[in-house]
């Protein structure tokens, strides 16, 4: 209680994951190089209808030239009861306050994101999604990158800088990683 009045787990199973496009070059981690926002979004349609739309929306701003990076994820709802009984005893948000999905974008240039919005699109906003808290990415955490683990992913972001700060090589071997982490660094391999 000391730390977080209020706190919700957000979790994305399966295709409700998505990434439309990533046009980077190198993996993602550390300062934010361009124009990156985090979109949380409440629904106001059926969840089916609200999905299909944010899924369409997504796919046509994935074609726009000036978004480097575009990833959706849709929540399932939170299941709070199932967590307090497994030991994580919260105050949850009220569901209200809840998020139903997250859009993850980067842009060549913060002008893009007001660009993508035209009528249409606006219009399909309005009628499904209730809410849309807009907020700027200074600094960018890959955990996982074409389905293995980034070292960021297996020791956090802020072992992750001091060991690249330090040069700790050893803090990257494989077989370390592997012996603490077992099979899901894949005989050492880490994205």
């Amino acid at each position: 209680e000391m730390i977080v009045d209020k706190s919700t787990t957000y979790v994305v199973l399966g295709d409700n994951g998505k990434t439309f496009v990533d046009r980077n070059e190198r993996l993602p981690m550390g300062p934010a190089r361009q124009a990156t926002f985090s979109l949380f979004l409440r629904n106001k349609s059926p969840e089916a209808e609200f999905r299909a739309c944010l899924k369409s929306i997504c796919a046509r701003w994935a074609s726009h030239p000036d978004v480097e990076r575009l990833r959706l994820s849709l929540f399932e709802t939170p299941d709070m009861e199932a967590e307090r009984r497994a030991g994580y005893p919260i105050k949850t948000h009220p569901v209200d306050m809840q998020y139903q999905a997250w859009i993850d974008i980067t842009v060549s240039k913060p002008a893009v994101l007001a660009a993508l919005a035209d009528n249409a699109m606006a219009a399909d906003l309005a009628a499904h999604v209730e809410t849309i808290h807009t907020y700027p990415t200074n600094v960018v955490f890959t955990f996982v990158h074409n389905g293995a683990p980034t070292l960021a992913g297996l020791r956090g972001y802020a072992a992750y800088d001091a060991i690249n700060a330090l040069n700790a090589a050893q803090h990257r071997h494989p077989r370390l990683l592997t012996w603490m982490y077992g099979d899901i660094v894949r005989e050492g391999q880490i994205a």
